[in-house]
């Protein structure tokens, strides 16, 4: 390794706008690298050195279609985590079942874990049928704020509400 450079992720961060962020610092130390080659002041350093002592170097595991799976009986955290970390590519899906049993496969690409106890079971929709939805997960909830239905272009819940009345059915997530 010539140059690194260590950076937080931010909170609501989810993997494309920090893939765009690392783009542009990572521009920032290619040209950093090249004027350090050429001014010979660089040290290379091997990447083993760099990392834990006795922690071992693997290679990310694919992203398969099922990882990008909902599981409504996860944690909050774990859920809202799973979401950034697939935003916008190649997002997180759940199966919204309509009262006609048909299940819609939808998009999830922004959400907010709101920690809190209930009673509804996992996957229920609570929504005002204009501005909201959200999810019952087993230790609280999941704000909705942008989703795609199958087929349909990716919209806010507002947009994607006043299309579909949830509010007057029994619909879920599964």
């Amino acid at each position: 390794i010539l140059l690194q450079q260590k950076t937080a992720i931010g909170e609501r961060e989810n993997a494309g706008q920090l893939h765009d962020r690392l783009m542009e610092m990572g521009a920032h130390l290619v040209l950093e690298t090249v004027r350090g080659i050429v001014a010979g002041s660089l040290v290379i350093k091997p990447q083993d050195e760099l990392i834990l002592p006795g922690m071992v170097l693997k290679k990310a595991p694919r992203i398969h279609r099922d990882d990008c799976r909902i599981d409504w009986n996860s944690s909050g955290r774990d859920l809202f985590n799973l979401i950034r970390g697939l935003s916008p590519v190649p997002g997180a899906f759940t199966n919204l079942l309509r009262d006609d049993g048909d299940p819609v496969i939808c998009k999830i690409f922004d959400s907010e874990f709101e920690q809190t106890e209930h009673t509804y079971p996992a996957g229920t929709i609570i929504t005002d049928g204009k501005r909201y939805m959200k999810v019952a997960v087993k230790d609280g909830f999941l704000n909705i704020y942008s989703i795609q239905q199958e087929g349909k272009r990716r919209m806010d819940t507002g947009d994607f509400l006043l299309g579909i009345s949830l509010f007057s059915s029994r619909y879920r997530f599964s």
